[in-house]
């Protein structure tokens, strides 16, 4: 038999905090999605806004991960690798991030 946990309020708090620092993070990467930027510059973005808000990549707890955001480009599977690819006019992209708040 499974057990739930019920986090407390003080807990549910924190995690209210932390989804809106990712909301926040990737609002503001969006803005930066041009032709000619790296999804690699793109992380760079994410990752220092998430540890400006006191935050960390959750995606940094994943082994051998090293990016603090997943970026797939057109017909690339999910959870892309970022790289020094430059986006070009028309291209779709995905971000998928996460961030680790006060625990």
């Amino acid at each position: 038999m499974n057990k739930i946990y019920v986090k407390s309020p003080k807990e549910q708090e924190i995690m209210k905090l932390g989804g809106e620092i990712a909301g926040f993070v990737l609002s503001q990467v969006m803005k930066d999605v041009v032709p000619g930027i790296t999804t690699l510059e793109l992380n760079q973005k994410a990752d220092t806004l998430m540890r400006e808000k006191g935050a960390t990549p959750s995606f940094l707890t994943v082994d051998d991960y090293k990016y603090a955001i997943c970026a797939t480009v057109n017909d690339e599977v999910v959870h892309g690798l970022p790289g020094n690819q430059k986006l070009k006019s028309g291209d779709i992209i995905g971000i998928d991030l996460g961030v680790l708040y006060q625990g």
